[in-house]
């Protein structure tokens, strides 16, 4: 597919937008599609960013003299119909989809551009204006089905959830490592401080201000992330001498994931970084700093990922969230098994997969996603169909209360991978991903099956196809019963070799390569 992408970056908005965009670029890129960019040339843009990663820009001018009082299209720095109008002109022709990530617009500038796209896909965190898209994503924690209701057309797909976090994917290699790391750490040892790659205010003061008052057992290391464009970056660079702790300001790093898991607390802004932090399962004091940042701060804070401090009482609140918590190891864990539960950073790769899905024998589209509570019932259905049960290496049909806490248990693994496969966006079968603890690093046993309506359409063939790109690094496993000749050939199909164990069917990471 041909691919533009219209989002922006500047001091004003900072650069949370065209970072998940490029994260999302990436991963389409990957699978060979034509990508293109089309950003407002905003003082304090990261464009040069985009161009390093060699893909195509095209520049809009500033408007000169442009005011308004709507907080979103200041940002913007036009009226939507002349940033529309402007689009146009530099649009590329024949293209497949347009990906418009800008709070700024709503179905008015839509409408401009649908003639000159296949689609049009939104992302967007707010639900406060109307769309004319066909797909829209919102990648934040409790986003809901509600929340569009009237405000896009009947036929848009919503993608929404924690599920489609864009994050890039060092993340995702990193989170074994951080689940061992967050098992035994045991102390507050180094602090990670991001409060945007900005912080026009200089909030970064305030927070340093306030751990330098902490009646810390140890002095921590602590690490200050900020972009070279931050107007007050000098300012905190002559000032970390000042303290008696190790501190490091970092400016324009390339390694936040590491950064995140050698670190034992984050203090951050509630946006888009919250969805990493959760990934690593950093335990993370959190503080609104834009107004798009409320609901997602209040989900994080519900769901015992993080802790809110006020942007009124940074300083005092970091000291008494610090004293309480270096005391509380129990809390600081409880903090950061709920942050694992909220993301696994997989989701570009799942919406890669949903934006261009292979098709069953039948034509209809074939995705997956991750399971999740809703979906108990319908597996504990599947479960008590006699052929699908037969080749289960436990035969026994549980009682609904005992499936019930099974799911659970499961859905909460930390290490391990629950999805339901769908036929036409309906769910068709489940594929999991169970982690080998007792054998060698990044082993993984797959369990396949499918509802027994939807056999014979190739589901399965394709959700292993969907594996090989999702654990390109791993190598995956198939316990398989001798008498289970479907699942033989299904796997054999799939490119697995049966081991010197019998029942035992394996696929290296290279074979995964080659393939693909």
């Amino acid at each position: 597919m041909k691919i533009v992408f219209r989002t922006d970056s500047s001091l004003k908005m900072g650069a949370g937008h065209l970072m998940r965009c490029l994260t999302l670029a990436d991963e389409l890129s990957s699978q060979n599609h034509q990508i293109t960019f089309i950003c407002r040339n905003l003082m304090g843009n990261l464009i040069t960013l985009i161009k390093q990663k060699n893909y195509k820009v095209i520049t809009i001018p500033i408007v000169q003299k442009f005011t308004t009082n709507n907080v979103y299209l200041d940002w913007l720095g036009a009226t939507q119909e002349y940033d529309s109008e402007q689009t146009i002109s530099v649009l590329p022709k024949n293209i497949d989809l347009l990906i418009v990530d800008s709070y700024a617009l709503d179905e008015v500038w839509h409408l401009r551009l649908r003639k000159f796209t296949k689609i049009i896909m939104v992302i967007d965190d707010l639900a406060d204006r109307s769309f004319d898209c066909d797909i829209l994503l919102n990648q934040n924690l409790g986003a809901q089905i509600k929340d569009y209701k009237g405000k896009v057309p009947n036929d848009c797909e919503l993608v929404l959830g924690c599920n489609y976090a864009l994050l890039r994917p060092e993340f995702s290699k990193l989170r074994l490592k951080a689940i061992e790391k967050r098992e035994s750490s045991k102390s507050i040892k180094r602090i990670l401080v991001s409060m945007g790659s900005m912080d026009p205010n200089n909030l970064t003061s305030q927070v340093l201000a306030g751990l330098a008052k902490v009646e810390w057992e140890e002095q921590p290391v602590v690490d200050v992330v900020l972009g070279s464009r931050a107007p007050k970056f000098k300012t905190i660079v002559d000032q970390s001498k000042n303290y008696i702790f190790d501190l490091n300001v970092l400016q324009d790093i390339e390694n936040m994931s590491e950064l995140m898991l050698e670190a034992d607390l984050a203090i951050g802004a509630g946006g888009t970084t919250s969805w990493e932090r959760c990934c690593l399962g950093l335990p993370t004091l959190v503080v609104q700093l834009a107004d798009n940042q409320k609901q997602v701060i209040v989900e994080l804070v519900g769901a015992g990922a993080a802790r809110s401090i006020s942007y009124k009482d940074i300083e005092s609140d970091i000291i008494q969230e610090c004293n309480s918590l270096q005391k509380n190891n129990i809390a600081m864990s409880e903090i950061s098994k709920n942050a694992f539960k909220v993301v696994n950073g997989q989701g570009a790769q799942l919406l890669a997969i949903k934006m261009k899905p292979d098709l069953a024998q039948d034509g209809s589209y074939v995705t997956i996603r991750n399971a999740n509570t809703n979906d108990a019932d319908i597996i504990y259905k599947w479960q008590l169909d006699a052929t699908t049960r037969k080749y289960f290496h436990d035969t026994y049909v549980p009682e609904y209360d005992k499936h019930i806490k099974w799911f659970e248990k499961k859905l909460a693994e930390p290490k391990s991978f629950f999805y339901i496969i769908e036929h036409n966006n309906q769910a068709a079968g489940v594929l999991r991903l169970d982690y080998q603890d007792n054998i060698k690093k990044n082993t993984y046993i797959v369990s396949i099956y499918i509802s027994p309506d939807k056999c014979q359409q190739g589901l399965g063939s394709i959700a292993l196809g969907y594996m090989d790109r999702l654990f390109d690094s791993s190598e995956l496993h198939a316990e398989i019963l001798e008498d289970n000749i479907a699942s033989k050939k299904l796997f054999m199909k799939s490119g697995y070799i049966r081991s010197n164990k019998q029942d035992l069917y394996i696929k290296h990471p290279e074979q995964k390569r080659s393939i693909s």
